[in-house]
This record gives C-alpha cells, sequence and structure tokens, in this order.
C-alpha cells in the first residue's frame, strides 16, 4: 500500500463522518473504504483505530491517552491481531523495522508508541526514518498519529514547505491532479469545517 493510498483512504473516511455523530461513528467507515483495495482483516481494523485515534484527537486535542484507549478499546472488540499491535505500542516493544517491510504492523505499532511517549512530532519522524525498512510509508503512517496529537503549528515549516511545494509533475510516473501536494491547505480546512463540501 503506498502512502498516498493510505492518506487517501483516511481523508475518504474522515470526509464521510456524519457531522455531530462522534467517534464512535468512525469505525464503520474505514473497513468498507479498505476493503475496496486490501481485504485483509487485519489491515481494515488497523485503519479504523488509526481513524478513531486521529477523530479522537481532533475532538479533545493533545488527549493522546484517551485517542489510544479509544482505538485499543474498539480493536479489543474485534477478534483479530490489531489489538496485539497496540499492546505492543503500549508496551514499548521494539518494533523491528525490518525484515517485513511494508508490513502495515509496523507503522501502526510505532505510531501509537510515539503517541503514548509524547514523542515531539521532529524526533518521531527521525527515529521512524532512521529504523529503515519501509521509510515513507512509516513515516507517513507516524507523522499523520503524532501531527494530529500535536498539531500543525509542531511541524516546522521546512518540513511543512517540502511537501507543499512538492512538484509532484517530476520523475517517471507524475501523479494526477488530485494528488498534488498545493491542494493539502485547502483539503484540511475544509475537512475541518463544521460543514464540509
Amino acid at each position: 500500500m503506498t502512502v498516498f493510498r493510505f492518506l487517501i483512504r483516511v481523508i475518504r473516511v474522515i470526509r464521510k463522518i456524519p457531522t455531530g455523530q462522534g467517534f464512535l461513528v468512525v469505525w464503520q467507515f474505514p473497513p468498507s473504504c479498505t476493503s475496496l483495495s486490501h481485504p485483509n482483516e487485519s489491515c481494515r481494523h488497523a485503519v479504523a483505530c488509526y481513524v478513531i485515534a486521529i477523530s479522537s484527537l481532533i475532538n479533545k486535542p493533545g488527549d493522546r491517552k484517551l485517542a489510544f484507549e479509544r482505538a485499543y478499546n474498539w480493536a479489543a472488540s474485534h477478534v483479530n491481531e490489531v489489538p496485539r499491535w497496540l499492546e505492543e505500542a503500549k508496551n514499548n516493544v521494539d518494533v523491528p523495522y525490518h525484515p517485513q517491510v511494508g508490513f502495515l504492523k509496523i507503522g501502526l505499532t510505532h505510531a501509537f508508541r510515539h503517541l503514548l511517549l509524547g514523542t515531539d512530532y521532529v524526533d518521531a519522524i527521525q527515529e521512524t526514518l532512521e529504523g529503515g525498512g519501509d521509510t515513507d510509508t512509516n513515516a507517513c503512517i507516524v507523522g499523520g498519529l503524532i501531527g494530529a496529537a500535536s498539531g500543525a503549528e509542531s511541524i516546522p515549516d521546512e518540513m511543512q514547505q517540502a511537501v507543499l511545494n512538492c512538484d509532484t509533475l517530476q520523475g517517471s510516473h507524475p501523479r494526477p491532479d488530485f494528488l498534488h501536494s498545493v491542494q493539502l491547505p485547502d483539503i484540511t480546512k475544509r475537512l475541518l469545517a463544521k460543514n464540509p463540501i
């Protein structure tokens, strides 16, 4: 799964959340959206936990413990391996970044581990990149959750500008228009608006 596909799934899910329905409704959308391209049950449940945590952080900014508890409680009520991944995060288990490069468990476990440790954005991203493996995917997963926990202001301007000014038309496989990062500020405002269009 590419970083952009993961982000698009999360954005699609968040956009579909009915206004005023609370975080409990959030879990209903990730499994159905994720199953369109990745039918693995653990993947669907991992994405649900990720979205539940981010939804919690949007509603209760900075409350990392509550975000983890909500995600874990939902996961624990479903029979699969994701609760064990979250327990590893809670116990600060050193989950290796390889040899299982690309395994969603790696990025998810490290994201929730940093969430509970209170790691700041830059340190979480740096540790994730230094771990090796599927660095862009893992950093995306970690960065999304820690960014939600810390707020956009915690992301250094030079890191924000590198993403916002990235020329996605360069390279041998240019990205389609709907994936151009220059749209992120507008998309973010619409997603966080009370009545998104």
